[in-house]
């Protein structure tokens, strides 16, 4: 690592203070809708203490009927994969110091629209709540009934295109679930990451604008690699 080392970036993390984290996420929208309280027969997973509640907001433009199968549809692809799996089991290993907050719980609610947001680490089918390590997350999952494929995203000219065959709507949400949750695995495992303040995984995916980590002089892309297995375990399950 760069700029001191392992020991620089734990040792300028007490140092965070709120207006380091104010702007970190300056001119980010984040009023969103106030998260549905899960009722006790909604889906959740509980890993070494970290909690995920889906809530189910079935009201709305269409369908509650198959709003309610297509939560647990994407409640059941997600959690039958080695890599979602593994990323709620990395979740549940946070805080990576005792200075930072311990990761206790993400709300997952689904909706029919999301608020329009400037912020160019925003996505058009998916939000998470706050950009940075804290105990408690909101995130929001857009419904896709219909969904397109197989395709490529984010469909942009520039090569940095992940190629894709799943056609279900329940794997185009878990896909999507699965990148909201990278973001908050992001920021709490590389937060202040080279002193830098705000890295979420990503800017504008449009651009290839993917967060670099330089681990012994050998440069990665940890948020778009996992991504990409991702992808490929989702396609792998739609295959005869």
């Amino acid at each position: 690592m760069k700029g001191g080392g392992l020991k620089q970036f734990i040792g300028d993390i007490h140092r965070i203070t709120e207006a380091d984290r104010a702007d970190a996420v300056d001119g980010a929208p984040y009023m969103q809708p106030v998260v549905p309280k899960p009722k006790p027969r909604d889906l959740r997973w509980n890993t070494g203490g970290l909690d995920v509640e889906f809530a189910h907001t079935l009201e709305g433009e269409y369908d509650e009927e198959w709003k309610k199968g297509i939560i647990a549809k994407v409640f059941n692809v997600f959690g039958s994969t080695t890599e979602g799996r593994k990323l709620l089991k990395d979740l549940s290993s946070f805080p990576i110091h005792p200075q930072l907050p311990a990761l206790k719980k993400i709300n997952v609610a689904f909706q029919d629209n999301l608020l329009q947001s400037t912020d160019p680490n925003a996505d058009t089918d998916g939000q998470f709540h706050p950009a940075w390590p804290a105990e408690e997350y909101a995130l929001w999952i857009k419904y896709k009934k219909n969904a397109p494929g197989p395709g490529k995203w984010p469909n942009t000219p520039k090569n940095c295109n992940i190629l894709y065959t799943h056609r279900k709507d329940e794997s185009a949400m878990a896909v999507i679930l699965y990148h909201e949750l990278l973001h908050i695995w992001f920021v709490n495992k590389y937060w202040l990451y080279f002193l830098q303040k705000g890295n979420t995984g990503h800017l504008k995916v449009e651009n290839c604008e993917y967060d670099i980590v330089e681990i012994n002089n050998k440069q990665y892309y940890p948020f778009l690699d996992r991504l990409i297995l991702f992808y490929r375990e989702i396609d792998s399950k739609e295959k005869p």
